[in-house]
Formats: structure tokens, C-alpha cells, sequence
């Protein structure tokens, strides 16, 4: 390492000396759009949208950023690989190729000749499938190519298209790095990402954590974890602290969430079962609160047959955003709280019911009946359309906890539910932390 003054005196300065100071200041990945989204007539491909972003490369403390963009009207397509028998998770990765040589001829300025790159990585089918691991992410791409994760894809068993609700938002905003200081604690700044590999062990990319010490910030170094081993049917919370050592907390499956040692901050937890990992929670917390990325709208795309009888969860199918990829419109239509705080939520149901039929709809939170919004019967006549809405106070939840939409009829068979942003959605955002 060297003593370093930008372009002084006409002095040459290499991409690190160049963009050094800036990527200093900055912390995420994208500046402004890229976000993935299905083509307009779904089939195997997606969409990257236009935007502006930053690839890191290097490791602290040399590591600086690519800046890169893509300025394509409507967009560059990138195909998702054909659907196998069992469900998969794919990655959308943007990335910088440096088998590329930088060009130096007018016919490529800002290095148009397809230095940047987008890809598709097809995780391994399974029952319960996985996201890529780092080394299929690098068998795809190149070993040695830097890049970012824009987007999950779930792709279903045997399906011929991608339609919004399969893909999963995974941008990280880049924001000031003296907004992180000043709005939270400890937050991780790139890395340490856990994933499953292959019976009971996990691996964790390199990555960088700012620990929050009595009001300073202090960077702390995490090596990558090649392979860790966990203990069969258990839930293991994972933590850094400030020797740059991890932690591993086990508790009972699904036992709660466990106190974080001081100066240390949590990065995942994994879910075991008798042989394999069969699950993997993201506990990093990685943008600003201040900016707060964490607010949703949900609704219900396609009319559904709401039974009769029994409180039943609505299975929201569209997002009309999920600026921090908290809800769930695949599987388990919920919302995992991503922080510590008090949130605010909202919701309603439509449905074509009988005359006098009961209604009522409710705030579930950890699978428990938590607020019962307006309750009573329809007093509409018989076939037409009632709603319930419900809007709570502010909510608690511990980071991990999780939040549902219910709803209730007894008219003695199946209702239809409506459909669209206005008649059956659930919504809500983080208030504070504190």
C-alpha cells in the first residue's frame, strides 16, 4: 500500500487511485434502476432493466468499484435456463469479463465491446432448492470476473415462462456511507453471504462488517468460509464480532431468535434437518434505515376460491413493489420482518359472497392471530361484493419474525375473492427501530 494524491501535477493514476475516493464514500451496488423484470409476453427470458450501478473487485483494503451501466432502451434480455423436473433458484448476475481487454479505439468509448455482462445461474433442482452457490456463480462466469446479484428467479418444475411474482428483487441501493453512520448500528458493507452446499455444510462469501463501537464505526475483515458444518436439526444463528472471528447460537428448530453477543452482528441463520441443510435465512442488514428499504404492496392478481368456515390466508400472487425483497409471493405469502422495529400495515379482502355472510379480516403475526380488523355480516344482497380492511397500530416485531393476511367467510361454500390493487392487497413499512 502506498501514500496516494489523485492526478497531481499530471502524475498518472491507475483505476484504484481513480475511483478510491468515491467508492469510499458510497456503500451498495446500484445507483439508480437495473432491476429485473419478466418479458412483456412471458417466456424463458428476463429483462435487466436500464440503470447505473457499481461491481466491487479487489479485497479490502485495495478493493475499489467498477462503475457500470446500461443505457439500452427497454433493456437487455438474459435467458433462464429450461426448467428441469424439480424446482430451481436461479441468480441474475451482472458482471465485468476482464478476459475483455479495455478499449482504446474510438469505436468502443466507455468500453461498449461487452466488457459488462449479464448472466442467468441455474442452481441445482430439488425438492426444497437452494440459491447458487458462490462456486456455481463462478463456474458460470469466470472465477476471477467481480460481480453483483441483481435477482432470484424461482423456476417451477417444468415451466415455459417467467412472470414477475417468480422473480425476487436482491439490488442493494448504494447510498453515502455517513448515512449508515448516522441512521443505524453495526450493518454488513459487502459479502457474507451464507448458502447451502451439500448435506449439513454451508459456505459464506468474503466480506467486509462495520461494527458500531461506542459511536465509532469500525471495518472489520471476514475471511470466506469454504465449508462450516452444522449440527443436524437445529436452527444455528451466525455472527461476526469485531476480532473477526464468527459465532455459531444453536437453538431448537424454529426455536426464537437469540441474543446478539455485543460488537457483533448478525449474518444468517441456518435451518437443519436429520441430513441437510433445508434452509438458509439472510439476517444481514446492509442499507441505511434512514433511506428505509423496507416497504411492500401486495395483491391478488387471479380471482382465488376462499373457503368457508375456517380463517384462511390469502395467497397474494403480485407485488406492486417489494423495495426490500421481504415478501414472499411464491410459497409462503408473508412478510419477514428484514430489522428490529415498528412497522405499519394495512389490508383488505373483496369477495362475492351471500347475503348475511359473516366476514372479518386479520393481521397474523409468527402464525397467530394478532389484530381482527372490521368484523360483522354482508349487507349486500345475495352474489355481490363485500369488503374487510384492516389497519392496526403499530406493530413489534424482532428481525425474523413474520406477518400474514387473513381472512374469514362462512357462507357455506366457496368465495370468490376480487382482484387487483383496489379490491384484495396488504400492504406496510418499516416506522423505526426504535
Amino acid at each position: 500500500m502506498a501514500k496516494i494524491v489523485q492526478n497531481y501535477g499530471g502524475g498518472t493514476t491507475d483505476e484504484y487511485g481513480t475511483m478510491l475516493a468515491f467508492d469510499r464514500a458510497m456503500s451498495g451496488n446500484i445507483i439508480q434502476g437495473l432491476n429485473v423484470v419478466a418479458n412483456s409476453s412471458p417466456n424463458m427470458t428476463v429483462v435487466v432493466q436500464p440503470g447505473v450501478g457499481l461491481i466491487p473487485t479487489g479485497t479490502s483494503p485495495s478493493n475499489y468499484n467498477y462503475r457500470v451501466g446500461i443505457d439500452t432502451s427497454g433493456g437487455e434480455s438474459v435467458t433462464i435456463a429450461t426448467a428441469a423436473a424439480s424446482p430451481r433458484i436461479d441468480y441474475v448476475v451482472m458482471y465485468v469479463d476482464k478476459g475483455v481487454s479495455g478499449s482504446t479505439s474510438g469505436s468502443y468509448v466507455n468500453n461498449t465491446n461487452n466488457v459488462l455482462k449479464l448472466a442467468s445461474v441455474a442452481g441445482t433442482p430439488a425438492g426444497s432448492p437452494n440459491p447458487p452457490t458462490v462456486s456455481q456463480i463462478q463456474s458460470t462466469i469466470g472465477s476471477t470476473n467481480p460481480y453483483v446479484v441483481l435477482a432470484q428467479v424461482a423456476v417451477a418444475a417444468s415451466v415455459t415462462s417467467i412472470t414477475n411474482p417468480n422473480i425476487t428483487d436482491l439490488r442493494v441501493f448504494s447510498a453515502p456511507a455517513m448515512v449508515k453512520a448516522m441512521t443505524r448500528p453495526s450493518y454488513v458493507d459487502s459479502g457474507c453471504l451464507w448458502s447451502a452446499t451439500s448435506g449439513l455444510n454451508a459456505s459464506m462469501t468474503a466480506g467486509t462488517v462495520y461494527l458500531n463501537v461506542a459511536g465509532t464505526f469500525v471495518p472489520v475483515v471476514l475471511s470466506a468460509v469454504s465449508s462450516q458444518t452444522f449440527t443436524a436439526s437445529q436452527d444455528t444463528y451466525v455472527y461476526a464480532n469485531l476480532a473477526g472471528t464468527l459465532g455459531y447460537l444453536p437453538v431448537a428448530n424454529g426455536g426464537a431468535l437469540p441474543t446478539v453477543p455485543a460488537n457483533s452482528i448478525w449474518l444468517a441463520k441456518i435451518v437443519t434437518g436429520g441430513s441437510a441443510v433445508t434452509g438458509v435465512a439472510d439476517l444481514r442488514l446492509t442499507a441505511p434505515v434512514a433511506a428505509n428499504p423496507f416497504k411492500f404492496a401486495v395483491f391478488r392478481n387471479a380471482s382465488y376460491a376462499f373457503p368457508s368456515g375456517t380463517a384462511t390466508k390469502i395467497p397474494f400472487d403480485s407485488k406492486t413493489f417489494d423495495t426490500g425483497s421481504n415478501f414472499d409471493a411464491i410459497t409462503s405469502y408473508r412478510f419477514v420482518a428484514p430489522a428490529t422495529g415498528y412497522y405499519q400495515f394495512s389490508g383488505a379482502i373483496e369477495m362475492t359472497v351471500l347475503a348475511n355472510t359473516h366476514m372479518f379480516v386479520s393481521i397474523y403475526r409468527n402464525g397467530v392471530e394478532y389484530y381482527r380488523g372490521h368484523e360483522g355480516p354482508s349487507t349486500q344482497g345475495s352474489n355481490s361484493n363485500s369488503t374487510r380492511t384492516v389497519s392496526p397500530p403499530l406493530i413489534s416485531l424482532s428481525i425474523g419474525d413474520y406477518v400474514e393476511l387473513y381472512g374469514f367467510q362462512n357462507q357455506g361454500s366457496n368465495a370468490t375473492t376480487g382482484t387487483g390493487q383496489f379490491a384484495t392487497y396488504f400492504g406496510g413499512y418499516l416506522v423505526s427501530t426504535s
